[in-house]
C-alpha cells in the first residue's frame, strides 16, 4: 500500500492542476473593432440583417475538452453585428437573414502553444431569397503558453480568438 501512495498524490495533484474544460465565453469571441470596421462606409445592411440560424456548435464536455456552443456562437454573432451597427432591432423581422453554419473547429490534443482553427460558412439571403453572400471563412489563432499555464484554458482561449477572428472577417466581407 506504501508504493501507491505517491502514485495517489500525483493524481490528485494532476487533476487539480488540470481543471475542468469549460465552454467558449461570448464576450471574447466578440472582435473588438467591430464598430470600425463599418465606420464611414455607407451600408444597405445597416440595422437590417438578422441571425436567422447557427449551426454546427458543440457542447463543452467538462471532463473533455472547451468546444464553442451554437448559443454563445449566435450571441458573439449578434453582438459583433449590433456593433458594427448592422443587426436589426429587436423584435423586427429584418431584411436580410444571415445563417452561419460552423463547419469545423480544428483543436490541437496538447501542446504549449495551441492553434485552433475555425472554419465557418456564412450565407446572406435578400427578402427575395437571393443570395448576397455565401462564402466560408477559415481562421487560426494561437494561444501561446504564455497565456495560460493551464491547457484546458489556452484551449479555450484559442477557441474563442479563432471565432472571433472568423466573426472579424465576416464583417471585413459586409463592409
Amino acid at each position: 500500500m506504501k508504493f501507491l501512495y505517491p502514485y495517489l498524490v500525483f493524481l490528485a495533484a494532476a487533476s487539480t492542476l488540470a481543471g475542468c474544460a469549460q465552454p467558449a465565453q461570448v464576450m471574447n469571441m466578440v472582435p473588438t473593432l467591430a464598430p470600425n470596421v463599418m465606420r464611414g462606409q455607407p451600408s444597405p445592411l445597416t440595422n437590417k440583417v438578422v441571425v436567422a440560424e447557427v449551426v454546427g456548435g458543440k457542447t463543452t464536455n467538462p471532463m473533455w475538452t472547451s468546444e464553442v456552443g451554437d448559443a454563445e456562437f449566435r450571441a458573439a454573432l449578434e453582438q459583433s453585428l449590433k456593433s458594427a451597427g448592422l443587426l436589426a432591432p429587436a423584435g423586427s423581422q429584418g431584411t436580410y437573414a444571415l445563417r452561419a453554419q460552423l463547419n469545423e473547429v480544428k483543436q490541437p490534443m496538447v501542446g504549449l502553444s495551441m492553434e485552433v482553427t475555425a472554419a465557418v460558412n456564412y450565407q446572406l439571403k435578400s427578402p427575395g431569397n437571393a443570395e448576397i453572400l455565401n462564402k466560408t471563412l477559415t481562421t487560426p489563432y494561437t494561444a501561446a503558453f504564455g497565456d495560460s499555464l493551464l491547457g484546458v484554458t489556452r484551449l479555450r482561449l484559442a477557441n474563442e480568438g479563432a471565432i472571433r477572428a472568423n466573426i472579424e472577417a465576416l464583417l471585413k466581407e459586409l463592409a
